[in-house]
C-alpha cells in the first residue's frame, strides 16, 4: 500500500462545539489520541477519551 503525505490542515477541521461519546454521527471513527514531533499520530480505540 502506498501512503500520501498530506498535511494534517487538509483533512482535520477545527469544529466549535463537542460531540457526546454516544454520538451516533461519530461511529466508527477513532480519535486521535496524540501526535509527536516526530509526525507520528496516534490514535486511541476509546471513543470516550477525553470527552466530557
Amino acid at each position: 500500500m502506498n501512503w500520501n503525505r498530506v498535511q494534517l490542515g487538509d483533512f482535520l477541521k477545527v469544529r466549535d462545539n463537542r460531540f457526546k461519546p454516544n454520538d451516533k454521527s461519530l461511529e466508527g471513527l477513532q480519535r486521535v489520541d496524540k501526535i509527536d514531533f516526530s509526525g507520528q499520530i496516534y490514535l486511541s480505540n476509546s471513543p470516550e477519551v477525553g470527552c466530557q
